[in-house]
């Protein structure tokens, strides 16, 4: 009698991911509204995500404001410009203190910047963060993070351009 062979149970196929086919704009261009505020995290981000979109061919502005707080303000400046961009990128990170301050700044400027992501037609990608600790900002604002709110910019470019 020879020893049943098990049936090899088929792993389910595992969704490939493509990135998403963008259909830019002849001439795309973007705003990157960072803080001056924390400039060692600021700058990562600024530089990941500028780099990603030149090399996507698009037109970067850079808006340095003083502080995470003066996010919303910066992006609707952009808005009501001569020129106003295909899409905004608001860049700034926030250090939990000793209170909760922190915190609700943090809330207000992602609220404020919903409020107009939402009444505008150009698209604001919010690139703002919450950390814990210094340490812990330095961590996790990278270059490649900037680089990934770059292609959700590029991403929006498209979707409102058709």
């Amino acid at each position: 009698m020879q020893p049943q062979r098990s049936k090899a149970i088929p792993k389910k196929k595992q969704r490939q991911t493509r990135p998403p086919r963008l259909q830019l704009p002849r001439k795309p261009s973007a705003a990157l509204v960072a803080t001056a505020w924390n400039k060692e995290c600021a700058n990562q981000l600024v530089e990941g995500c500028e780099a990603l979109l030149r090399a996507s061919k698009c037109e970067v502005q850079i808006v340095e404001v003083p502080g995470a707080m003066d996010l919303v303000s910066g992006c609707r400046a952009m808005l009501t410009s001569d020129r106003p961009p295909n899409a905004i990128v608001a860049l700034g990170t926030y250090v939990r203190g000793d209170t909760d301050t922190s915190q609700m700044q943090y809330q207000a400027t992602v609220g404020g910047l919903q409020e107009l992501n939402v009444s505008s037609t150009v698209p604001i990608v919010s690139g703002v963060t919450f950390c814990h600790s210094q340490e812990d900002a330095v961590k996790k604002n990278s270059s490649s993070l900037g680089a990934t709110w770059a292609r959700n910019a590029l991403q929006m470019i498209s979707i409102v351009a058709q």
